[in-house]
């Protein structure tokens, strides 16, 4: 759901910090016509209200040594869904973890050096009390990718 208390400048603000994270206040007050500090304030409300969760570089993966990626779906034993994400959130491959209606009660995107690697971590979350059954998907190829969120 779209958060009703933004307008048209707070939506030009989230697009231009969206693309380019580092730009400085002055330069985002200079292309929306508005006072430095009014961009402050609005940059700071946006944060303080949830909005603009951080300020972060995207990495390439693979350019770092992740080279695999893999989607690893999870069926979970009974009622212990919040058990099962206290444990996987700690898992450092892990990067996503969701909820889903379906076949699987939970969705895991995971990041790792090899495939070697990958096997471990499968292991390691078969093995887990709570765990009935996986399947794992290896990606091939990323046909779209993006972090940014149509506004």
């Amino acid at each position: 759901m779209r958060e009703k208390s933004l307008d048209g400048t707070d939506h030009k603000i989230l697009s231009i910090l969206q693309n380019d994270s580092r730009v400085s206040y002055a330069e985002l007050a200079r292309r929306l016509n508005l006072s430095e500090t009014a961009v402050r304030n609005r940059v700071g409300t946006l944060t303080r209200k949830g909005v603009i969760r951080k300020f972060t570089a995207l990495l390439n993966a693979e350019k770092v040594g992740m080279a695999v990626a893999a989607i690893i779906c999870v069926n979970i034993g009974g009622e212990v869904g919040p058990v099962a994400a206290s444990k996987l959130v700690n898992f450092e491959e892990v990067t996503r973890i969701y909820t889903v209606t379906g076949e699987f009660d939970l969705i895991l995107h995971i990041l790792c050096r090899d495939i070697k690697h990958l096997e471990r971590v499968v292991e390691k979350i078969r093995a887990l009390e709570f765990t009935d059954a996986t399947r794992t998907f290896v990606v091939l190829n990323k046909i779209k990718e993006v972090s940014e969120i149509p506004l």
